[in-house]
């Protein structure tokens, strides 16, 4: 008899994410408490804060795997380049608002149809190709430019200008190095032949 999926759960947590566990949890429960305050944004970003934590607690063990510093420190930058963008008193609004809320709903979205194959660190734990993975091959960066853009329109800068900069370059070798690791394997060549775009539909 074939056991049931929750008692075939293997763990593979690392110090990476465990550090990951630590941020995702402080930064949930600071965005729920803005969010019963009467925040939308906040509600949706200590949701998809959740999902994160969740998604990197009961991801596969890797199959192929690339922990180098140099991964390690991308993908760290990555995560936490937008969290020392600098906001004003007022919340976001205006054209802001109009992005930062549906790259919420799809960083969200694609995170949970990436499901256990998620992870922080460059490594291949699965090949998904569901939903917004049919239409680029990062749907979760591709959000996160949403809402990192939404952010700055909001709160223009240059402080925060650099940091969006910053980031997207950040965003794009770390893309780069992903794939350098996911194309060893087949089925993601014949992905990446099929989804031709990794970030921007028409772009690239």
């Amino acid at each position: 008899m074939r056991r049931p999926e929750w008692r075939r759960l293997r763990f593979a947590v690392s110090a990476t994410d465990l550090a990951l566990l630590i941020v995702m949890a402080a930064l949930a429960r600071a965005h729920l408490i803005a969010a019963v305050a009467g925040s939308l944004v906040s509600l949706l970003f200590g949701v998809q804060h959740i999902a994160i934590f969740v998604l990197t607690l009961l991801h596969r063990p890797a199959t192929h795997q690339n922990s180098s510093r140099t991964d390690l420190l991308l993908a760290w930058a990555g995560t936490l380049l937008p969290l020392a963008m600098r906001a004003t008193a007022e919340p976001v609004n205006g054209p802001g608002l109009l992005l930062v809320i549906p790259g919420s709903l799809f960083a969200t979205t694609a995170i949970l149809s990436l499901g256990r194959s998620f992870g922080m660190e460059p490594a291949h734990r699965g090949l998904q190709t569901r939903r917004l993975y049919r239409v680029v091959r990062h749907p979760i960066y591709a959000a996160y430019l949403l809402i990192v853009g939404g952010f700055l329109v909001s709160y223009a800068s240059w402080w925060n200008g650099l940091l969006a900069i910053t980031w997207l370059a950040v965003q794009i070798t770390r893309i780069q190095r992903e794939e350098a690791l996911l194309i060893q394997d087949t089925q993601y060549q014949h992905y990446a032949l099929t989804v031709r775009w990794r970030l921007l539909p028409g772009v690239w």
